[in-house]
């Protein structure tokens, strides 16, 4: 359940810049949706009324982009709390979850010291300087995360001219479907990160789309490439991350003509990216160490 609080007294003073460890989507390609223009936080993990969260999970909170440049005191932006409401029907904040924050990008984690108590039911509050707390609630489960996610499979993409948007100008609609996502843990804790793998001229993988897993059997996801970059044959692959960080990158790339809409698999057979991670893939499995670091040190602690 979604909820707000007091606002936050005070803006914080300015520090050094902190440096971005998760890269933004690529401007070259544009969402289905006109960027948002909202400020703050703007993602949850776990996911608001989130059943059966596993135990070893983190909170993690997304803000929008570059919101924490020359803030010293980020980390302390999000907080857990137990939820002294076990109905759903309205959050009651009650004693604070001890843990660490850290601020990583535009995302600040917040790493319990303990395990979750199972069936508990715990509230997240997102602070920002310029609107109210939003708090969210979710349940923790009675087991632990012992696997990490597996996507079933990906269908060929398909393309659709579409006339220009968001200020920005005419390209292609790249749709695909998502089938199988499976986890141990709830369905909305698993981020799909859509990546264009390969194309002439790209330097590095992009991430051109993210998406919260549903627990359904097939999970359409679209994106679009410019007109520029829709003249040359691309592919796309799809990881999944799990709310403990772990993450599904096996797929193989898929490879498609935007202008034509036909599959072909010359260009990706050839050059597969199963290799070192490089650009946003590299920053997103950085993320993801960093926070497996933090729980394995909490475990031992």
């Amino acid at each position: 359940m979604l909820g707000v609080l007091p606002p936050r007294s005070g803006k914080a003073p300015a520090a050094a810049l902190l440096a971005l460890l998760l890269a933004s989507p690529a401007s070259a390609q544009d969402p289905i949706e006109c960027p948002s223009t909202e400020v703050g936080p703007l993602d949850f993990t776990p996911a608001s009324r989130a059943e059966g969260v596993t135990l070893d999970a983190y909170v993690r909170v997304r803000y929008s982009e570059d919101y924490f440049l020359g803030v010293p005191d980020a980390a302390t932006f999000v907080r857990l709390h137990e939820d002294l409401d076990d109905d759903d029907g309205f959050v009651e904040l009650g004693p604070e979850v001890p843990g660490e924050g850290q601020l990583v990008g535009d995302d600040v984690f917040f790493i319990p010291d303990e395990l979750l108590e199972p069936g508990r039911q715990y509230a997240v509050v997102a602070e920002s300087f310029e609107l109210e707390p939003i708090v969210i609630d979710f349940r923790a489960g009675g087991s632990v995360d012992l696997r990490p996610p597996v996507i079933g499979s990906v269908s060929s993409p398909t393309t659709e001219a579409v006339d220009e948007s968001c200020g920005r100008g005419s390209g292609y609609r790249v749709d695909l479907v998502v089938r199988d996502v499976q986890d141990d843990g709830p369905a909305s804790s698993v981020e799909l990160l859509v990546y264009l793998a390969r194309q002439e001229g790209l330097e590095a993988p992009e991430l051109v789309l993210r998406a919260r897993g549903t627990g359904t059997a097939e999970l359409p996801l679209g994106f679009v490439l410019t007109d520029e970059r829709a003249n040359d044959p691309a592919c796309v692959v799809v990881h999944a991350v799990d709310g403990v960080g772990r993450i599904d990158d096996r797929m193989e790339p898929v490879c498609f003509e935007p202008i034509q809409g036909a599959f072909f698999e010359g260009l990706c057979a050839a050059n597969r990216i199963a290799g070192a991670p490089t650009g946003d893939r590299a920053s997103s499995i950085g993320l993801i160490a960093f926070v497996l670091l933090l729980v394995a040190r909490r475990r031992r602690a």
